[in-house]
């Protein structure tokens, strides 16, 4: 496309005539050339203006998040940054950029509120050593899910693996002698889940 050469060829001025024609239309990759162009023109306020709405509107990478960190000093940084994670939180890298700034207790309140245990499994290396037992307690209602809306062992079989993960954590193993309990005692009737659940090894 013509638009790709102009920018390969740095005809900055050019590009950016054609790139600002129409840019709510943009996709993301059309979107970071406006970006790039402006960046390499010296207009710092478009420049960030881009990155801002590529994290807000274009799911933009814990890169694009870090390349419009460093266009602060840590003086303007915290407000800057408040400002836009009241916006991006739809953004599906929302967790990293929480991780990039340390802010874990945040990000154990976004992954509680969001009821969605894949991010669990996203963050559990991190979350796991600082809040084990409020790890633990989102597997535990992940698992009662689980055992809830269905009943065959190829679930019972997903459950108790659940269960076995629960030993990485401080305090898993008890954990998993109490759901083993729990769930012995609940589902009585389920001869196959009690034989999923006798494969645990504590």
């Amino acid at each position: 496309a013509y638009i790709n050469y102009l920018y390969n060829q740095h005809y900055d001025q050019e590009c950016l005539s054609f790139l600002e024609e129409d840019k709510e239309n943009h996709d993301v990759i059309e979107y970071g050339m406006l970006k790039e162009v402006y960046k390499r023109l010296e207009n710092r306020n478009k420049y960030i203006d881009c990155l801002y709405h590529l994290i807000c509107d274009y799911q933009g990478t814990i890169e694009i998040f870090i390349e419009y960190k460093n266009c602060f000093d840590e003086n303007e940084w915290i407000d800057k940054r408040e400002e836009l994670f009241n916006h991006c939180r739809k953004n599906p890298n929302y967790g990293y950029f929480l991780v990039e700034e340390k802010l874990y207790d945040r990000l154990l309140g976004y992954i509680t509120y969001m009821s969605d245990f894949n991010l669990v499994k996203q963050f559990e290396d991190i979350l796991g050593n600082l809040y084990p037992n409020e790890i633990m307690e989102l597997y535990e209602q992940e698992i009662d899910c689980i055992l809830e809306s269905t009943s065959n062992r190829e679930t019972y079989s997903c459950a108790c693996q659940l269960i076995q993960n629960l030993t990485q954590f401080v305090g898993g193993h008890v954990k998993a002698q109490e759901l083993i309990s729990k769930y012995n005692q609940l589902y009585f009737r389920r001869s196959a889940l009690k034989q999923e659940l006798r494969k645990i090894r504590l």
